[in-house]
């Protein structure tokens, strides 16, 4: 089921049963070049029916613009410090100093996931045995 039941059911043409009615399948072996003019009909007036009655499907908005304020000027600053070291350092130091980074971060990220699953596995023998 989708969580948001505005989205899920979105205005269109029903059957008896409440299910969609889709467009025909085309039985020709030839592809038509223009869409059917009933399925246009359809979904003109669907997108007719919602403007009118004012429904609004999406209530979260698409972009986050409190989170984009805070990311933009640090992505935007470190894609030029990175221009700067790589024109200020030789290739092979650049990439060897990459590597030691995405490395140390791997491992770093690795390390946790290792604790926390160990965590979980503890707590999961622990509800077991207080099921048993």
């Amino acid at each position: 089921k989708h969580p948001n039941t505005r989205i899920r059911d979105l205005p269109c043409q029903r059957d008896e049963d409440g299910n969609i009615v889709l467009p025909p399948e085309d039985d020709d072996e030839e592809e038509d070049a223009e869409p059917d003019a009933e399925y246009v009909n359809r979904r003109a007036f669907s997108l007719q029916r919602s403007l009118v009655s004012g429904t609004k499907y999406y209530t979260r908005p698409v972009i986050d613009y409190d989170m984009a304020l805070f990311l933009a000027p640090m992505e935007m600053a470190g894609a030029v410090l990175g221009k700067l070291i790589q024109a200020i350092l030789p290739n092979w130091l650049y990439l060897l100093l990459a590597s030691v980074i995405l490395g140390f971060t791997s491992y770093k990220t690795y390390k946790k996931f290792f604790a926390s699953r160990t965590k979980e596995k503890e707590e999961a023998a622990k509800k077991k045995e207080k099921e048993a």
